[in-house]
């Protein structure tokens, strides 16, 4: 997880995620960086899992959960995929 909450991977040249499309070596949909497909999942996850925790007897895991979710980085993960894509390759 990168300093601002969003997960971060991949290097140049190298299919990260689902969504990357690759012909030889060239990856025809960079998604190096925080693709937002990983930030969705991420941000689901937590909601998923403070519902279940609570479903099953888990108050404290679903405080934590919560409070994960709560944190400062979660407008960012939420509005990551509003931003315009940079496919800069510096």
């Amino acid at each position: 997880m990168d300093e601002d909450g969003l997960i971060a991977g991949g290097v140049l040249g190298a299919q990260l995620t689902w969504m990357d499309a690759k012909v030889g070596d060239w990856v025809v949909t960079p998604r190096h960086g925080k693709p937002v497909e990983i930030q969705a999942l991420w941000t689901r996850t937590l909601e998923i899992e403070e519902r279940l925790a609570t479903k099953f007897g888990e108050p404290a895991y679903a405080v934590r959960c919560r409070e994960i979710g709560r944190e400062p980085w979660r407008p960012s993960a939420q509005n990551s995929g509003t931003k315009q894509a940079d496919f800069s390759t510096t």
